[in-house]
């Protein structure tokens, strides 16, 4: 694994159900958490934009990304992240999760609340969370990068606690885009 690794970090910021569009803001570090840009995109709330906003994000960042950090395989509600879709385009990117969440409970919501819920629950299925050896944390198994590489990423990119720093710092601009201070976890 290279020593200079340029990661990235997706998070959206905090919403009401009443807004129609949220920001998602991306980071990019070079680890542990040198800041090197921060760029801000916009998501429907509860759409089916996600991919593409994060495409556009990577694709907008300088070149030579090793890797993107989402929490977990949804933003703005339920916004979908296509990681099979993401994972084709050259740059792994790794959900990563505090606790794995209960499918059952989201199925039920889903069901719910959206006419469309079989797409979306195709769209975040066919994957499992691993639980990191080390760390207080679960990544997904779909992503274009070994286990034990995924691991080390994770590993190297945090600074303090069990957040990678990348995620904690796009957390941070998040948190004030939406509420005018930056506050709670990122995961």
């Amino acid at each position: 694994m290279k020593e200079q690794l340029r990661v990235m970090g997706v998070v959206s910021a905090p919403f009401t159900f009443e807004q129609d569009r949220v920001e998602l803001v991306a980071s990019v570090c070079r680890l542990p958490g040198y800041l090197e840009e921060v760029m801000i995109g916009s998501v429907d709330v509860d759409g089916l934009d996600a991919t593409d906003t994060i495409l556009s994000l990577i694709s907008d960042a300088r070149p030579d990304l090793s890797a993107v950090l989402t929490v977990g395989t949804v933003v703005a509600g339920f916004n979908p992240i296509d990681l099979k879709e993401l994972q084709g385009q050259g740059v792994p990117v790794i959900p990563v999760l505090g606790k794995i969440p209960d499918a059952d409970a989201v199925e039920q919501a889903l069901k719910a609340h959206h006419d469309d819920w079989e797409i979306r629950m195709k769209i975040t299925s066919g994957h499992s969370w691993i639980k990191h050896p080390d760390l207080d944390l679960f990544y997904s198994n779909l992503t274009s990068m070994d286990g034990k590489g995924v691991e080390l990423l994770l590993k190297r990119s945090i600074v303090q606690g069990r957040t990678p720093e990348v995620v904690r710092i796009s957390h941070m601009v998040a948190s004030a885009l939406g509420k005018g201070e930056s506050s709670g976890k990122a995961l």
